[in-house]
């Protein structure tokens, strides 16, 4: 039928042509099978229903693109490899990752949204205000201002204040929707409606139904002699866990043995979840749709109910816990020479924490309860680093870590945030799983049988010359550099850059050229760790995609028949939706540390801080203060200095000062903006830079002007 369709409306593409005439042009009486036909055509990007209902050819201006926003908050479209910037006035009221219709402007590179085709969460959080004459709901934490259209009925059962999940529809119209209210998550000053509103604006439900509340209840809280047949037994082995001193579920518990051949027998022990969480089921489903566990301050949002994730499936010590065991014999070269893989059971011995095992490992003293341990410890960090000088060889890339972490004192409840940092314990962690999750990867790639990957793309080779470029405009010396597709170019430059106080700067504009990292049914590789292949196996609990692998090696044990060609699509599309899940996740928390930020600054207003500068913008400078906290100075505030943007090196200057990315500033506190989750700082005056340095670049400005 789409050819028969698609000759009509080009017949009247000019001034379009309606449904109802397509229906009767076509002597049609099945409406519902040509109201499908038409949208699937104009989901495929071929025809274009008007504001008027008229269908015609797609514009030749217009494109079918998802909906992004950067990290500064602003939104575009991607087209052939384009960036298409987004005014909020022009959203239409599309949210994040919609699919959408919109009208380009090629030349100045901006795009009116006209039309959402899906949305990838069409629940958004709102807040019940009232303007004197009648309530109204006000979307939360959405780009722009969404107007909602709904009955003054529904509006009525609540009261000023209440947050409130509304389902809203695509269809739109001047940045408005319908939408009805489905759930009341509480009142604007309820305890933790910031983490409930948050994670519920990221797709993250806080309550579980009661159908799934129904089947916990039936999965047993111990383990029978059944469930053991035909498992290793692993229970009389020196197997531990090292994990945070907060944390409550437990996946990976790891062994070590010296074998007489000088290789050393490492054993990454993963809680066995895919037992109890059956595809299909309640609890799977849930696990699907919530993708990841989401950390918000204080508190986690669990992928799992806590019945499961801190019970049953947690490796707790002293008991015994069923388990995916990857036992693999490494040499002295870093070198898998040979694994299993196998359902197992184990008990751990000991629950430790990575502050006590770095305390261990730098010679300090060590605690009694670790006597037992000492000497395993000791042998995993030799081991560790074998692994380590292994991945670097091959290119590993280590970035600057960016991550802060909000930390409340009990006592006082004061608020710390810190970058988080990795000693020796938490590296031993990381290089064991790391192994293990390259080991499962390769172990199916070669059997070439449908998986689930964690890929990283080799980074887009313009982005990645244009920022070797600036970092050499901006006065550091680089090596000859050669192959930039290797991760050895990347690994060398960020080691010539390592010992500089901007460090963590200059990382992120690496880090920045290269696409994040994402689930795929497809295996590419990893760029960034060096690696052929690579999954996740190692945290069923927290991550759904690493559940995935564990029902897939049940699977691929098991004589049953299995429909190969279905497999490979629902992996494609649990990749897919997995990746969106990780991504708002992470939004989720960024939002979390930048309103704890606004928070704790809102008493230092006026006050100097020390920061350093993330990034410049045409209307804005980023920063970073040396206690973690992040701001801007706007605008307004730069052009009362009299400074200019010059994009040849991003700096902003006048006649007598000069600012750069990296340079150690200092700021003042001007105002906060909860709702916006901003802080705005004033600029006092530069502490990094020489009069040389100064003199030289100013020149070079006036020669590259904006």
């Amino acid at each position: 039928m789409e050819e028969v369709v698609l000759q009509i409306i080009k017949k009247y593409n000019e001034k379009g042509i309606d449904a109802n005439a397509i229906c009767d042009r076509l002597k049609q009486k099945d409406a519902d099978e040509l109201r499908k036909t038409l949208n699937d055509l104009e989901t495929k990007g071929i025809i274009y229903k008007t504001e008027k209902g008229k269908y015609t050819l797609l514009p030749s201006n217009y494109i079918i693109s998802e909906l992004n926003c950067s990290s500064k908050g602003n939104h575009y479209i991607v087209y052939n490899g384009m960036k298409y910037h987004v005014n909020y006035d022009d959203l239409n009221a599309a949210l994040d990752f919609d699919t959408v219709i919109a009208e380009v402007d090629f030349e100045t590179k901006s795009a009116v949204i006209k039309k959402v085709l899906s949305r990838k969460n069409n629940k958004i959080v709102c807040e019940v205000k009232n303007d004197g004459k009648r309530k109204k709901l006000e979307s939360f934490n959405t780009p722009g201002e969404i107007s909602i259209i709904i009955s003054q009925n529904e509006l009525d059962k609540l009261v000023e204040g209440d947050r409130v999940i509304v389902e809203i529809d695509k269809d739109s119209f001047l940045n408005c929707t319908k939408g009805s209210v489905i759930e009341v998550i509480g009142h604007k000053n309820d305890p933790d409606i910031d983490e409930i509103s948050i994670a519920n604006s990221r797709g993250f439900s806080t309550i579980f139904s009661d159908k799934y509340l129904k089947e916990v209840s039936e999965i047993p809280i111990s383990i029978n002699e059944d469930e053991i047949k035909g498992r290793i037994d692993l229970r009389n082995e020196q197997i531990f866990t090292i994990d945070c001193n907060t944390t409550k579920d437990f996946d990976d518990a790891i062994s070590l043995k010296l074998l007489d051949n000088g290789n050393y027998e490492l054993g990454v022990h993963i809680a066995n979840v895919s037992h109890y969480i059956k595809y299909g089921s309640e609890i799977y489903n849930e696990a699907y749709e919530r993708g990841t566990s989401l950390y918000l301050f204080d508190s986690v949002i669990p992928m799992l109910h806590k019945l499961l994730s801190n019970g049953i499936c947690s490796l707790n010590p002293g008991v015994d816990r069923l388990t995916k065991s990857c036992i693999m014999q490494i040499n002295q070269a870093g070198e898998v020479v040979s694994y299993k893989i196998c359902d197992s059971i184990i008990c751990s011995k000991m629950r430790m924490t990575y502050d006590d095992v770095n305390m261990i490992l730098e010679g300090k003293e060590v605690p009694k309860e670790y006597d037992a341990f000492k000497n395993t410890l000791f042998n995993m960090y030799e081991l560790s680093k074998i692994l380590s000088n292994k991945s670097e060889n091959l290119g590993y890339i280590e970035f600057a870590s960016n991550e802060i972490k909000v930390i409340k004192d009990n006592d006082s409840n004061k608020l710390e945030f810190k970058k988080v940092k990795n000693g020796k314990a938490e590296k031993i962690i990381e290089n064991f799983m790391i192994v293990a999750n390259e080991t499962v990867a390769s172990h199916i790639y070669w059997q070439n049988l449908p998986f689930i990957y964690r890929v990283h793309g080799m980074p887009d080779d313009f982005k990645l010359e244009k920022t070797i470029d600036l970092i050499k405009i901006l006065g550091y010396r680089l090596n000859s550099l050669k192959d930039i597709d290797s991760p050895k170019l990347l690994q060398s430059i960020l080691n010539e850059l390592s010992n500089m106080e901007e460090f963590d700067v200059l990382s992120s504009l690496f880090l920045r050229s290269m696409e994040k990292a994402k689930y795929s049914s497809y295996n590419i590789g990893h760029f960034a760790l060096a690696k052929d292949y690579y999954t996740h196996f190692t945290s069923p609990i927290r991550r759904f995609p690493d559940l995935l692998v564990h029902i897939l090696l049940d699977a691929y044990n098991d004589s049953k028949k299995i429909d190969y060609e279905q497999l490979e699509l629902y992996l494609k599309k649990a990749c897919e939706h997995s990746s969106y899940k990780e991504r708002q996740s992470d939004l989720a928390e960024e939002e979390m540390n930048r309103l704890k930020m606004v928070d704790y600054m809102k008493d230092y207003i006026g006050q100097s801080f020390v920061a350093r500068i993330v990034d410049i913008y045409p209307d804005e400078i980023s920063i970073i203060t040396e206690n973690n906290i992040r701001g801007i100075i706007p605008s307004s505030y730069i052009v009362s200095e009299g400074l200019n943007y010059n994009s040849y090196n991003r700096s902003m200057s006048n006649s007598n000062s000069l600012y750069l990315l990296g340079n150690k500033i200092e700021v003042k506190v001007s105002s906060v903006d909860r709702d916006k989750k901003k802080i705005y700082f004033s600029l006092e005056k530069n502490l990094s830079l020489d009069e040389k340095a100064k003199s030289k670049i100013l020149k070079n400005n006036k020669r590259h002007k904006k």
